[in-house]
């Protein structure tokens, strides 16, 4: 059947629904599975089992321009049994999200666009990077909290014995608490009781181990096309892979294994003087410098020239001088 089907012919496909087509894609993978498939580079006639793996190679991309639900499920139930193929069916899956979000787009309304002119901390969002944007803000207003306030919280991730003037043996919290702790200021900051955010609900939740993933929905919505979503990792400056892990578990191990677009890379510095053996795999020892270190290392992933967009945070949670005891 694939033989000699041209372009032309192929227009034929779009009177077929989305679980023909999913159910053509799956007997194309069984019959020629892509592990089978011979070196691209070589020259040669083609043959029928060529068009056949050009013919299967086009399908995903074929469901997901539909742009419908109908698709959207057909490419998840696809990645699942297909667990070999399971990242590039994700991909076009979320190809199949966007679509359905074009499809479905509506200009905000008088009464948002009032609303985000009267409360200047107010804001819309309608796409990843905006949520993105949304959490780098606060993100900042943490670090204001932990080193610039009158009353400052950064000893709040710092372990010590002894009490009052008397501490000693400082030493950072793990990365765990670190996460929990962002976790929760997200929650507070931006959460759907912060009346920041006037189109959605952002709901920011644990991950995996260090990671937290911050989702934000239309309320009442239960559509995965509906979600926005962004992943943070988190990272302590002594972890050996400080550098590493931008591009080994945020990009690789996260955003390119889900289908996600938008992540963060987040590092805590805790070197300071009360931090008398400490440890730093960035290769800058001064905040200024780590948080151009972390910029240089995701500027590859800018949205643009790449299929991902990656921001960075360097919270400096470092402790103030310690106050001589008062005689």
């Amino acid at each position: 059947m694939c033989y000699g089907f041209d372009m032309d012919q192929r227009g034929a496909l779009k009177h077929l629904a989305e679980p023909t087509l999913g159910a053509l894609y799956l007997m194309l993978c069984r019959l020629y599975p892509p592990s089978s498939d011979p070196p691209r580079d070589r020259v040669q006639t083609l043959s029928e089992s060529d068009c056949a793996r050009h013919m299967r190679g086009q399908l995903p991309g074929m469901i997901a321009v539909r742009g419908t639900e109908a698709a959207c499920r057909e490419l998840l139930r696809l990645a699942v049994a297909l667990p070999e193929e399971a990242t590039w069916l994700h991909w076009s899956y979320r190809e199949a999200v966007t679509n359905v979000r074009r499809n479905l787009w509506e200009p905000p309304s008088p009464d948002l666009v009032k609303s985000v002119l009267e409360r200047p901390q107010a804001r819309l969002l309608t796409c990843d990077d905006d949520l993105l944007e949304l959490v780098l803000e606060s993100l900042a207003r943490l670090q204001t909290r932990l080193t610039a306030h009158s009353l400052p919280c950064a000893d709040d991730l710092w372990r010590w014995d002894g009490g009052g003037s008397n501490r000693s043996n400082f030493r950072p919290k793990d990365e765990e608490a670190l996460s929990d702790y962002i976790a929760r200021w997200l929650a507070e900051d931006i959460g759907p009781g912060a009346g920041v955010v006037v189109n959605r609900e952002v709901q920011p939740r644990q991950g995996a181990r260090t990671d937290i993933i911050v989702e934000a929905t239309i309320p009442g919505a239960i559509a995965d096309f509906d979600k926005l979503t962004v992943v943070i990792e988190v990272k302590g400056c002594w972890h050996d892979a400080a550098r590493t892990g931008l591009q080994s578990q945020l990009v690789d191990g996260y955003l390119r294994v889900h289908g996600w677009r938008c992540g963060i890379y987040l590092v805590g510095w805790f070197v300071c003087p009360q931090w008398k053996n400490a440890e730093n795999h960035l290769q800058s020892d001064k905040p200024a410098d780590a948080a151009a270190e972390l910029a240089a290392l995701a500027a590859e992933f800018d949205g643009v020239t790449s299929e991902f967009r990656v921001g960075t945070c360097l919270l400096d949670c470092t402790l103030p001088p310690l106050r001589s005891p008062s005689r």
